[in-house]
């Protein structure tokens, strides 16, 4: 998988078991430990559901701040710069969306699956992400969506 940047200069690629470059050099993700530290990329659009909404609002209540760019390929260069070390796409992707940011997420030692937490299908369009720097980071996310938050809870 390739994700090339021609405005920043960045290429991000990868190969099944040879590990994820970003400009040619190897990049390793160095996660954050809890998800109340985080900032989240999600994708927010007209096809986003009652139940997406749900999901994204119990998120935001346990995550440091939710925000959304428009774009899995720019969400996912935040996601291996740590930036925002999740990303979460409830509706409306496509596989074609999906694919390049699952192998360099995955390859530079992230996890990504479904919003079940089942491993993605490549079989059916649309389809959802859930993707984290890390599988502890990603299994925390997948908790929290179906969490609704305290909201006399203040998180320093």
């Amino acid at each position: 998988g390739v994700i090339h940047f021609p405005d920043q200069g960045v290429t991000l690629s990868a190969q099944a078991g040879q590990g994820c470059r970003l400009n040619g050099e190897r990049l390793h993700l160095h996660p954050r430990d809890a998800l109340t530290d985080c900032i989240v990329g999600a994708e927010i659009n007209r096809r986003t559901a009652a139940e997406h909404w749900t999901l994204l609002r119990n998120l935001a209540g346990q995550a440091r701040t939710l925000r959304a760019l428009a774009c899995s390929a720019a969400s996912t260069l935040e996601l291996l710069r740590g930036v925002a070390p999740v990303y979460v796409n409830p509706c409306g992707g496509k596989l074609w969306d999906f694919a390049a940011p699952w192998i360099v997420i995955t390859e530079a030692s992230g996890a990504a699956c479904g919003l079940d937490g089942a491993p993605l299908r490549w079989d059916h369009l649309p389809m959802h992400f859930v993707a984290a720097a890390s599988s502890a980071l990603l299994a925390q996310t997948l908790e929290a969506m179906q969490t609704t938050p305290d909201r006399h809870t203040v998180h320093a």
